[in-house]
């Protein structure tokens, strides 16, 4: 990834995940309305989207259940955060 774009991803992202938003990609008519009592036994998470491997190297903490970045809209959002996957999951040549 280009030091930029991951030193960008470092300072300024923070992120939801979500286990009923991950739920619902994968299952959508069975997950697609949680009850109240389901959404808060497992409620949303923050997380650092570049965190510290053991071994010191930088990684990004990044799935589909990633939802929403603090900050910024549930579009913007899901772009960046599909832009970003796309670019982890690429084919290397």
């Amino acid at each position: 990834m280009p030091f930029h774009v991951f030193n960008f991803a470092e300072k300024l992202l923070i992120r939801k995940t979500s286990l009923w938003h991950s739920r619902k990609l994968a299952a959508p008519i069975i997950y697609g309305n949680p009850t109240a009592s389901e959404l808060a036994a497992k409620p949303p998470a923050n997380h650092r989207l570049v965190q510290v491997a053991p071994d010191g190297r930088k990684t990004l903490y990044l799935a589909a259940h990633a939802k929403k970045v603090v900050g910024r809209s549930l579009v913007e959002s899901q772009k960046l955060i599909w832009e970003l996957i796309e670019h982890c999951t690429q084919q290397k040549v």
